[in-house]
């Protein structure tokens, strides 16, 4: 089935950022779980932001993708934001990524201390999201819109 050309006209945008966009792209709220390492105990109730600026064009629905396979093994939270920065800066060539990552871990909610409603946030900044203050800031407007 051909598409017309102005249903593609029409998405494209919103379907691959390409290299012209000067603009952070967020995709947030993403779902996933893994497993501690240390305990072999669920992360769970895991949500993932993952932003970017782009400079090559790149399919932002791979973002999920990429989310899920970077936490398909035993795990540090803070290891998965690292690897999801590593694997977006090569797919999106870009080095301006930013990872954001609350969780639950069952370490602490079923064993040990029990607190089940302590959860942890990590963040991992390449490039300009590490550097510059402007852009951080806008990166903290987008994800409390």
């Amino acid at each position: 089935m051909k598409l017309p050309r102005c249903l593609i006209n029409l998405y494209k945008d919103d379907l691959c950022v390409g290299a012209d966009k000067k603009d952070i792209v967020l995709v947030r709220d993403i779902p996933i779980f893994s497993y501690c390492e240390h305990h072999i105990a669920l992360m769970y109730d895991m949500s993932v932001s993952v932003a970017y600026i782009p400079k090559a064009k790149f399919w932002s629905k791979q973002i999920a993708r990429i989310c899920d396979m970077a936490s398909k093994r035993l795990q540090l939270q803070e290891r998965i934001g690292s690897d999801i920065a590593e694997i977006m800066c090569e797919a999106a060539e870009t080095e301006d990524v930013a990872v954001i990552i609350h969780g639950t871990h069952s370490c602490m909610s079923a064993r040990g201390i029990k607190k089940d409603a302590a959860s942890t946030v990590t963040t991992t900044f390449r490039g300009r999201f590490e550097t510059d203050s402007s852009i951080q800031s806008q990166l903290t407007m987008m994800l409390h819109a």
